[in-house]
């Protein structure tokens, strides 16, 4: 009897243990979507960026030329 409460108790322990994983699995998992639209969005910003300075540069050109 004693061996049984033992091994029941083991048992929740153990599912206690995999609910927390899961858990923390399925966390990770939402944290890395996070991290692949903030580097995309990083990206698309980057872009920008450069488009922006090229235009602005392209503007100094031609109001030193006038």
């Amino acid at each position: 009897m004693h061996e049984l409460r033992q091994l029941q108790q083991e048992n929740a322990s153990l599912e206690a243990k995999i609910r927390d994983l899961s858990s923390s699995h399925n966390e990770m998992l939402q944290l890395r979507k996070d991290m692949q639209k903030l580097q995309q969005t990083n990206e698309m910003n980057e872009s920008r960026l450069n488009q922006l300075e090229e235009e602005n540069e392209s503007l100094r050109h031609r109001s030193v030329s006038y």
